[in-house]
């Protein structure tokens, strides 16, 4: 037999976004509608087509089929793995993924360098692997692919289109095992535990009340995040690592999935309040670069979109309850998971608005690991609740060559120093999934309480008169 192309199934350029189903996980030969049968014999007719036609009929065929095709003869092979890049740009694209010119991570010269091949060769083979709920070695390399997908995730911009990288990955994640394994090694769960931070519980929306894993999962967060253990020089008293063999500050991703999954448990329980209205919806998408509100009217400078309006979703336990859970000899010791079976021991919230701007020709001391092309950015402003005084703030953010996007505050009320905030952005820079973070006195002291928060950039405020301001 000679090569077949169902006629039905020879696409259109119109049609080829319709073949987006072809990246289901079920990567079976009967998923496919465009099937190659292939003779070995120098009769076959296939050697009568030239490799520019071949070629074309390739770009309609998934990237496992096109590996097939290379191994019945050389010239496909030559045609496959020794030509240009051509063939595989088509298969990305289409596959389809994000164009790399659409990601403010690359420059001119790292898309034109971009290894078509070896990248889409990645993604379909973590998602063969990731579909197929293993966790075995390849799952770190899988991982890491995935993170990638999101880093190059395409910024959101006026035109408001679509990310085929971050569509590939929700309907990956919809049935990744991964996210909920209990069995997965230590030095995984930093991986996962970022990209969980991306989802925000977005996967999961069932009430508290009906669903053990999230009341389990919300027990475990709560303990880690009110362990002011936790909250030392080691870690800048937030939700960070310093290395001890180069001194690099790193995100505890882990740390941040705790601080993210606290928040919204708690902004989940404030039923029927105008303040849960006031929050997002986190999901995946949210952390696409540039996607935070009025991102395009940000000042040339202000890569981080630190200038405007923010809300701020603040959570902090009793002082006395705090005090106890930390150092109390309740049930097995101090920090004991039983303490937060009480359901007595609730949390109280506060929401709160700060209006920023940026500081000009402000004086920063460098950093070590400080990224060149995201010079730290030093800002401003006030902030209001319903119920506190109103406070002055000041702060940096600053971006590492590890990719953390730190952001560091103080918050002054009549002039005296009383609060500090260390945070990180969560997904890409300036993201509308914003900063999650641990808020904590500014004197550092032993004994000093410390809290989680959220805050993410709005378009309108709800507690500033802007007729005052």
């Amino acid at each position: 037999m000679g090569v077949f192309i169902a006629g039905s199934h020879i696409y259109s350029e119109s049609s080829r976004a319709s073949s987006v189903n072809r990246a289901s996980p079920n990567l079976g030969p009967d998923a496919f509608p465009c099937p190659i049968f292939l003779s070995l014999t120098m009769a076959s007719p296939l050697y009568a087509i030239p490799l520019e036609i071949a070629e074309q009929i390739l770009m309609f065929s998934h990237p496992r089929d096109v590996a097939r095709i290379s191994q019945t003869c050389r010239q496909f092979h030559v045609l496959v793995y020794k030509a240009d890049q051509y063939l595989w740009r088509e298969l990305f694209l289409s596959y389809p993924f994000d164009h790399p010119k659409r990601s403010y991570r690359f420059t001119s010269q790292q898309i034109k360098d971009f290894d078509w091949k070896e990248e889409l060769q990645r993604r379909v083979k973590a998602e063969i692997y990731i579909s197929s709920g293993k966790e075995g070695p390849e799952l770190q390399e899988s991982l890491l692919t995935l993170h990638s997908a999101v880093a190059t995730a395409a910024d959101l911009t006026d035109s408001h289109q679509e990310s085929y990288n971050i569509a590939w990955l929700s309907k990956l994640f919809h049935t990744a095992s991964f996210l909920h394994s209990s069995t997965l090694e230590p030095s995984l769960r930093s991986l996962r535990a970022q990209l969980h931070s991306y989802l925000a519980l977005s996967y999961d929306e069932t009430p508290l009340a009906q669903s053990p894993t999230l009341r389990a999962l919300r027990l475990q967060s709560r303990c880690y995040v009110y362990d002011l253990r936790n909250y030392t020089r080691k870690t800048l008293w937030g939700p960070f690592i310093i290395d001890p063999n180069t001194n690099e500050l790193i995100a505890n991703w882990e740390h941040i999935d705790h601080i993210v999954n606290v928040v919204i448990f708690n902004i989940r329980n404030l039923e029927d309040s105008p303040f849960q209205e006031a929050c997002p919806k986190w999901n995946l998408e949210m952390t696409r670069a540039y996607s935070a509100p009025r991102s395009s009217e940000r000042k040339p400078h202000d890569w981080a979109g630190a200038e405007g309006t923010w809300r701020r979703f603040i959570s902090f336990m009793d002082y006395r309850e705090l005090f106890a859970f930390n150092y109390s000899s309740f049930g097995d010791g101090p920090r004991d998971q039983g303490y937060f079976q009480d359901d007595t021991i609730e949390e109280a919230v506060r929401v709160v608005e700060m209006r920023l701007k940026l500081v000009d020709n402000p004086t920063i001391a460098p950093e070590p690991f400080d990224d060149p092309e995201y010079p730290p950015l030093m800002y401003e402003g006030v902030a209001r609740g319903m119920h506190s005084a109103n406070a002055d703030i000041k702060g940096v953010v600053r971006k590492y060559l590890n990719g953390t996007i730190r952001w560091t505050f103080l918050m002054f009320y009549e002039g005296v120093r009383q609060w500090s905030a260390e945070g990180v952005q969560v997904g890409n820079v300036c993201s509308a999934s914003g900063i999650a973070g641990i808020w904590t006195g500014s004197e550092h002291q032993v004994g000093d309480p410390a809290g989680p928060f959220l805050m993410w950039r709005v378009a309108d405020a709800l507690m500033f008169n802007e007729h005052k301001e």
